[in-house]
């Protein structure tokens, strides 16, 4: 049994592996592609170097690229290194605009379904001091206590909710600012998300 990879003449990146009883087995090689005996126990993926097989290294994230000849390394693609630190700042905002808040010493859901049922709440209860109207609002809280919420509670509650949103969303945009800056690896992966926020 023999075995051959066939690679890219470029990158030296192997596209696939085959085995068979002799070379007439084997179909010939594509454009931009060469072919080369290797082990039958070679696995993907692979690379070639030089004429020899290489296992490929594990790539050590996901905005490493391959370099080919000379190299044959992963490298950091720094447009994509800025674009990965881009989404990071933005699940970051999003963990902490819908995660909790606090209010008046309780804390509050900021999940869609509860933004939604402040929004229903605060519409009544704006309602309600427009017209001078009683209102009262049982509230279950992040703790799964519950609390009556006056007019005016909920009024807070939303103005509240809203600073979240905002607080969150400004500091990711100042971050992305400070990523669009960088002109080094070193400073896209200084960039934290501010402590106490």
């Amino acid at each position: 049994m023999i075995a051959a990879a066939y690679y890219d003449e470029n990158t030296g990146l192997a596209s696939k592996l085959l085995s068979g009883a002799d070379l007439s087995a084997f179909p010939q090689a594509e454009n931009g592609e060469l072919a080369l005996l290797v082990s039958p126990s070679s696995l993907l993926p692979g690379y070639v170097s030089e004429g020899v097989y290489f296992a490929m290294p594990k790539k050590p994230d996901v905005f490493y690229v391959w370099q080919g000849f000379p190299d044959f390394c992963w490298q950091i693609d720094f447009a994509l290194l800025k674009s990965e630190k881009k989404k990071w700042v933005k699940n970051h905002r999003d963990s902490l605009e819908f995660s909790h808040f606090f209010w008046n010493g309780s804390g509050f859901d900021a999940d869609m379904v509860s933004r939604m049922r402040l929004q229903q709440a605060f519409e009544k209860a704006k309602r309600a001091i427009e017209q001078s109207e009683s209102y009262e609002q049982p509230w279950k809280l992040a703790d799964n206590s519950v609390i009556i919420l006056s007019a005016q509670d909920v009024l807070g509650v939303y103005m509240a909710a809203g600073e979240l949103t905002a607080n969150a969303h400004a500091i990711a945009g100042t971050l992305e600012v400070l990523i669009d800056l960088c002109s080094t690896v070193e400073q896209v992966q200084a960039i934290t998300w501010p402590q106490n926020t």
